[in-house]
């Protein structure tokens, strides 16, 4: 599938790509962590960010940090993390971070504020305090990353009018920009938080979605999709007899109505792409 400006766009199996830091490209994965969500960035600087790491696996003594998200990375040849973000307090966005803060020592862990408490989410923060890892809350505006040709950006919600009770609605939105390619990682928020963005004037346009909540029926409203117009949607979810429904069947036949890919974690596997600003190629493994 052809991207307009001579970029590509490569949908296939292979075993992954790896390159070294300061390479001029950006890596971005959406690993395969079952019904949950974890993202891995390299920066074109060297820069390695985690955003998230859970899953809502109820397997006894599985740690999703352990068995899968640090496996990933010692694969990537990456031993080291300069930051972590957890985009809101809910078990499958966090459950593993425990033994990545361990086992990577990130220099700082962002967190969106929520007052609310699941699982070992205060456990996790009083790891961090523990190990010396800053735990802050950025600002809307706030770039976590930049350099010449990129910045990792927080959009939201952190400062927007959000009036929901809903923990979801409350999750930090980040945009990646390359050059002349974006990603968008909106986490769990769902349409009235999209419609915010929206009515803010944010720029949620990229070439890349992660589709939000996992693809529910209450995420990626058709308005949000106009406006993020994306090449390449992301569904990051797991097997079961409750997630065989992510994303959502009325999400999945707008997609296809609009001819717009889709990559499944739980039928592709870990969805990597690569772009150095200009050309863009995903690949998955499985």
């Amino acid at each position: 599938m052809a991207v307009a400006g001579a970029a590509l766009l490569a949908l296939h199996f292979t075993w992954g790509i790896w390159f070294p830091a300061q390479s001029g490209r950006s890596k971005i994965a959406v690993l395969d962590v079952g019904q949950g969500s974890s993202v891995f960035l390299q920066l074109p600087d060297g820069s390695r960010i985690l955003v998230d790491g859970g899953s809502g696996s109820k397997e006894s003594g599985l740690n999703i940090g352990e068995q899968v998200i640090a496996p990933y990375l010692w694969s990537q040849r990456i031993w080291r993390l300069d930051q972590a973000v957890i985009s809101h307090p809910h078990n499958d966005h966090f459950s593993g971070m425990d033994f990545i803060l361990a086992h990577f020592k990130p220099r700082l862990l962002w967190i969106n504020g929520d007052a609310h408490r699941e699982g070992k989410y205060q456990q996790i923060l009083d790891q961090a305090a523990q190990q010396g890892i800053q735990v802050l809350i950025p600002e809307r505006g706030r770039r976590l990353a930049q350099g010449k040709d990129f910045a990792l950006t927080v959009v939201g919600m952190t400062g927007l009018p959000v009036r929901s009770e809903e923990v979801n609605d409350a999750n930090l939105v980040l945009r990646y920009q390359q050059g002349r390619r974006a990603f968008l990682l909106p986490g769990d928020i769902g349409k009235q938080s999209e419609d915010i963005l929206l009515r803010q004037g944010v720029d949620v346009a990229a070439d890349v979605l992660l589709a939000g909540h996992h693809g529910s029926s209450t995420s990626t409203g058709p308005d949000f999709l106009v406006a993020v117009q994306p090449k390449l949607i992301v569904v990051s979810s797991g097997r079961g007899s409750r997630q065989q429904y992510f994303p959502a069947p009325a999400n999945r036949a707008l997609w296809q109505e609009k001819k717009i890919p889709v990559q499944i974690t739980r039928e592709q596997g870990t969805v990597s792409c690569v772009t150095d600003g200009e050309t863009l190629e995903c690949n998955s493994v499985k």
